[in-house]
């Protein structure tokens, strides 16, 4: 029999083992056989309780007990157990002592929710210890509950019907689908590194039917009139240089072209504004500078020739006039 001031206490439903607030606390317990026994049964008092890391002590001298030598647990939950595929107990016996021990169970699970017993309970629980408790249930002992909540288990393939057949079911269709995925990734794969007319289309597949295969022209290509190229902008002007300067093949070929673009428009505007009697003095001076620049840009690009030619400085004309 055991001695332990009894109190009502409370757990979540715990058939887990995973549930961080239902852990017993630490408690001592005075057990002391029955006349003429060598052992002696308690029951915790938050049973049951996991068989799993359970620690107890002789809280007299601090040695620890070892399960099975110095203690056996008793009022196995059979139901419990086998739902959750824990050890579940209800009582825990002492062997081998004539003389009262006081026992320390370190902090431990217990399984939680209505199956805690109340003050009530827990004293009438221990005031009937049944005899042989290690081969009575628990539910014997304990008004335990009739049901409770769903407890999520796993249970071997041939503790199950058909089951196997099931699972080598979904493993073929697994397969199945598998191979399909691959072959379909290799067509897409093959398609994707497919060169040339993959979809063997033809031009009036996508409406342009009219649309030649013509190459874009080059500056060589000018003086030939060849009707079968397509003109870039680049080219167009080009052309026009062509149509209405004296710049030869050779010329429009020139990297001096850009610049004998811009100077061009620069004295051509500025001609504009000479004639219409706005230039000052300066600015007609600086028109002068532009004229021989633009002069000289053409010289080269006609000749290929490679002296370097600097812009003369903005016409202060097309600041003031445009506000360039």
């Amino acid at each position: 029999m055991s001695n332990l001031s009894v109190s009502s206490v409370t757990y979540p439903f715990n058939p887990n083992r995973d549930q961080p607030t239902a852990i017993a606390p630490m408690e001592t317990q005075l057990v002391t056989p029955v006349n003429g026994v060598n052992y002696a049964t308690f029951i915790p008092r938050s049973a049951p309780f996991f068989g799993a890391g359970l620690k107890l002590y002789n809280n007299a001298t601090g040695a620890g007990l070892t399960r099975n030598v110095d203690y056996v647990l008793g009022y196995y939950y059979d139901r419990l157990s086998v739902d959750t595929y824990r050890e579940l107990y209800g009582c825990i016996t002492l062997l081998n002592t004539t003389t009262p021990v006081e026992v320390k169970l370190d902090p431990y699970a217990v399984l939680g929710g209505d199956f805690t017993l109340n003050d009530v309970q827990y004293a009438s629980t221990v005031a009937n210890l049944l005899n042989n408790p290690r081969t009575v249930d628990w539910s014997q002992v304990a008004d335990t509950p009739a049901s409770y909540p769903p407890v999520q288990h796993s249970h071997a393939t041939n503790q199950t019907l058909n089951y196997q057949d099931y699972v080598d079911a979904l493993t073929a269709m697994q397969t199945s689908v598998s191979a399909l995925l691959q072959g379909f990734l290799t067509t897409i794969n093959t398609h994707i590194d497919t060169h040339g007319n993959a979809h063997q289309a033809s031009k009036t597949d996508f409406e342009l039917g009219n649309v030649a295969n013509y190459a874009p022209a080059q500056v060589a290509d000018i003086p030939s009139n060849n009707s079968e190229l397509y003109v870039t902008l680049d080219i167009a002007k080009s052309v026009y240089y062509s149509l209405f300067s004296i710049m030869n093949s050779v010329a429009l070929g020139s990297s001096e072209l850009p610049d004998i673009q811009s100077s061009a428009q620069t004295v051509n505007t500025l001609k504009i504004f000479d004639e219409a009697s706005l230039l000052t003095s300066d600015e007609q001076a600086n028109l002068t500078l532009w004229k021989v620049y633009y002069a000289n840009l053409l010289i080269k690009a006609n000749t290929g020739t490679t002296t370097v030619y600097t812009p003369p400085a903005a016409n202060t004309a097309l600041a003031r006039l445009l506000g360039a």
